[in-house]
């Protein structure tokens, strides 16, 4: 599990209020972090997600209440990203988990209950495409390897606006080296192609991101140009 970072536009997040029911190992798990590193949860049936599983994004925080849903009472939401949700299931002993994808009417008992729910979470290929959520799109973002984020990237750019984006990009330039190559790159992008969306203020936050970084040198070539 990782936080998610500071200074970074955070996506609408699903709550969840506190039930006994809900095992506790759920709760030290949020103390971890909300972000899950292993999201994909393999199932026997195809879901909106792909032919073999699918992923889970954000785990719902702490709150007084939760999110409102047209699910029935038993089954608490611990995660939800549009249409699809992943909840406790109160008519079952444990509880057991359930996966709901109300676009589709699809309804799946994934695991008996939340420990070997866990067990079963691993790891895909990251993807992404501009009609996906905020919240995936940051948790892809989030996991991305270096090769993994100019095409991540390259969504965001199109998807987010000007300042979300841009945050981004500085958020990156403080990452790994190879990291900070890629942001760079996409930084050019913009201001090569997309300048006039670019405030004067924006441009100096960003160029102060680079300007300390690993990849000093490539940004000092560029922005002679700039």
């Amino acid at each position: 599990m990782i936080s998610f970072p500071a200074h970074l536009p955070e996506p609408e997040l699903p709550l969840i209020a506190p039930h006994p029911a809900i095992p506790k190992n759920y709760w030290e798990l949020l103390n971890q972090g909300q972000w899950p590193q292993r999201f994909w949860l393999p199932t026997d049936e195809p879901t909106s997600d792909g032919m073999t599983g699918v992923a889970i994004h954000a785990f719902a925080r702490l709150s007084d209440t939760s999110i409102a849903t047209t699910l029935p009472d038993y089954l608490i939401p611990f995660a939800h990203d549009g249409h699809q949700y992943f909840c406790f299931d109160l008519s079952t002993e444990m509880p057991a988990i359930r996966y709901v994808d109300t676009e589709v009417d699809q309804w799946l008992v994934v695991a008996p209950d939340f420990d070997h729910f866990i067990t079963q979470l691993t790891t895909a290929p990251i993807q992404v495409s501009e009609q996906d959520s905020y919240q995936k799109w940051a948790h892809m973002a989030l996991l991305a390897n270096a090769e993994e984020l100019p095409a991540v990237l390259a969504v965001g750019r199109e998807s987010l606006i000007m300042s979300d984006y841009l945050a981004w990009l500085i958020y990156f330039a403080g990452e790994s080296p190879s990291k900070q190559q890629v942001a760079l790159d996409a930084y050019a992008f913009v201001r090569d192609f997309m300048g006039s969306h670019l405030t004067i203020g924006q441009a100096q936050q960003v160029d102060a991101a680079f300007r300390h970084s690993a990849v000093s040198l490539q940004f000092h070539t560029l922005a002679e140009k700039w």
